[in-house]
């Protein structure tokens, strides 16, 4: 058929195109995100300023990297652990030793480069960040709260952290406040995103506002499956987007690596919470010392966890988490032996 014989749907045709390109417009070609690529999803790019948003709850689905969160409860955020600017296209990938306890190119490649010598800050760009993923409605302006419900990705330390912090009770005891509440005892959250770029960016300014109104039920309703949505890579997808080539294999047909998977034992304990047995013969050294200070002047090991924006890709994250769980644990028993010392007295 020549081209003057289709003029009927040449129209529709070329306006779908040009939508197509407008709505490429800032694309690069590279760049390969968590999300699933078959499915349209609609992430919030925070821009500079001050911001207005409802965070919604969801239910859970299946791959959640927490193993306490089971499949139909409801979940608040997704919390993952990923590796930025992996290979020539820098694309995104899960982790999936951090996430999923399964072996990691990025990692063994890290593990790798460290046992050769490596110099500590070179590495850093291989060590996954800690992102939180959420359901919002954005009420910065009415175009954005007419896109209905959207995805947030943050860096736990401008994020959760904050909402962590806000929601503790100020007296021992007091229930925490509960921001994603559905109905008016929820909050929304404002807060402001200052400067640009990866290490210029900070989020400041964080509280709960007092809201007027229950969220819809057509509003709840559209709250996404973050499990559902996202990408979980195989091993060997992100073993080619690294090296540029797929996995080499011995002649029966098993995989080639120059170092032994990386698997969960082989980390010590995880990001998260989970707890993985360690093999202290593969343990790499931590600062050639079994009780390791914080790497940051301005932060202490096992009390700054968290606070600092070098925490994002810390050497010794593990250590100073698990010494953390254990202060935190002491600092509980002394509250509670207070507050029952005081009742006694009281009697």
């Amino acid at each position: 058929m020549k081209l003057s014989e289709m003029k009927a749907v040449m129209q529709d045709e070329l306006n779908k195109r040009i939508q197509e390109s407008y709505d490429n417009r800032q694309s690069t070609g590279k760049f390969k995100s968590v999300f699933k690529e078959e499915m349209q999803i609609p992430v919030w790019k925070i821009g500079a300023g001050e911001h207005l948003i409802d965070i919604l709850p969801y239910m859970i689905g299946e791959g959640n990297p927490n193993p306490k969160r089971k499949v139909g409860e409801i979940g608040d955020y997704l919390n993952l652990f990923i590796h930025n600017g992996v290979g020539v296209n820098e694309n995104q990938y899960i982790c999936l030793a951090r996430c999923y306890s399964k072996p990691c190119p990025v990692c063994e490649l890290r593990l790798k480069l460290q046992k050769e010598g490596e110099d500590p800050d070179s590495l850093k760009s291989l060590n996954p960040t800690r992102r939180c993923v959420y359901n919002v409605v954005v009420y910065d302006d009415e175009k954005e709260e007419a896109k209905g419900v959207q995805i947030m990705v943050v860096a736990y330390y401008f994020m959760q952290r904050h909402l962590d912090e806000l929601a503790n009770p100020v007296r021992p005891g007091s229930a925490r406040t509960n921001y994603m509440a559905y109905n008016k005892t929820g909050k929304s959250i404002a807060f402001k995103r200052e400067g640009v770029g990866a290490k210029n960016t900070s989020f400041v300014g964080h509280k709960f506002v007092d809201r007027e109104y229950d969220i819809p039920d057509e509003i709840l309703d559209s709250s996404f499956c973050l499990e559902k949505i996202v990408h979980i890579p195989t091993y060997n997808e992100v073993y080619e987007a690294l090296h540029g080539k797929v996995e080499e294999t011995k002649t029966n047909g098993t995989p080639l690596v120059a170092e032994p998977p990386l698997h969960a034992a082989g980390i010590g304990r995880l990001r998260g919470g989970v707890v993985s047995t360690v093999d202290e013969s593969k343990k790499p050294e931590v600062q050639n010392s079994n009780d390791p200070s914080c790497p940051d002047s301005q932060g202490q090991i096992g009390t700054s966890i968290d606070k600092l924006s070098t925490c994002q890709n810390c050497q010794v994250y593990e250590a100073c988490f698990a010494l953390n769980e254990e202060i935190e644990k002491l600092e509980r028993e002394k509250r509670r032996a207070s507050i029952t010392s005081r009742r006694g007295n009281k009697a």
